[in-house]
C-alpha cells in the first residue's frame, strides 16, 4: 500500500541521515538453566533493560519473553496467528515480562512445571523493545538462539533429585 511504501521511504531516510546506522533490538540477556525433578529453573541477568537503540539514542527496552523448544530449535512452540489470519514469524511465548511504566521492575527468574523427565529441553529468553512510531520502527527482538552458541539459549534435562537430596529452606 502507499503508507507502506511511504513508511519504508522514511526510514530509509532516516537511516542514510544516521551514516547508515539502523535500529537495534535490546542486548541478549546472560540465561542460566537449573533442572530439577519434572521442572527448569530459569535465570537470567539484567543487562539487556540498560540498551541503547544507536538509531533513537533511546533506552527503549520493554521486556523478556521466555520460549521453549522441544525439537532442538527448530521450532519454539506455536506459531502466532496474525490479524489476516496467516501464521508466524513469530511464537506464542510461554511468558512474557514487560514494563508498563519505566521504573517498573521485572523478574529475572522462571520455573517451567510439568516437564518429563529425561526430555531435552531448550530455552530461549528473548528481549524486546517498545519500537518507535516516530520514525516508524516496529518493535524489535533478540533472536532465539543455541545453546553453547548464544548466552541468552540453553538446554537442561528435567530429572529426578538425587537420593536424600533435601531442597534448601
Amino acid at each position: 500500500t502507499e503508507e507502506i511504501l511511504k513508511n519504508n521511504a522514511n526510514m530509509a531516510q532516516t537511516v542514510y541521515d544516521n551514516y547508515f546506522i539502523g535500529p537495534e533490538p535490546p542486548q541478549s540477556a546472560k540465561l542460566v538453566v537449573t533442572p530439577g525433578y519434572q521442572k527448569v529453573k530459569l535465570t537470567w541477568d539484567n543487562q539487556a533493560e540498560s540498551s541503547v537503540d544507536p538509531l533513537t539514542s533511546m533506552a527503549d527496552f520493554k521486556g523478556y519473553k521466555i520460549y521453549r523448544s522441544t525439537d532442538m530449535g527448530q521450532t519454539w512452540g506455536t506459531l502466532v496467528t496474525n490479524p489476516d489470519g496467516s501464521l508466524g514469524p513469530d511464537f506464542i511465548p510461554i511468558a512474557m515480562f514487560q514494563k508498563e511504566n519505566p521504573e517498573d521492575i521485572l523478574p529475572h527468574t522462571f520455573i517451567d512445571h510439568n516437564l518429563i523427565n529425561g526430555i531435552e529441553y531448550w530455552y530461549s529468553v528473548v528481549s524486546f523493545d517498545a519500537g518507535d512510531t516516530s520514525v516508524p520502527i516496529e518493535p524489535l527482538q533478540t533472536a532465539y538462539g543455541r545453546p553453547g552458541e548464544d548466552i541468552n539459549c540453553a538446554f537442561a534435562y528435567p530429572r529426578t533429585d538425587p537420593a536424600g537430596y533435601y531442597p534448601p529452606s
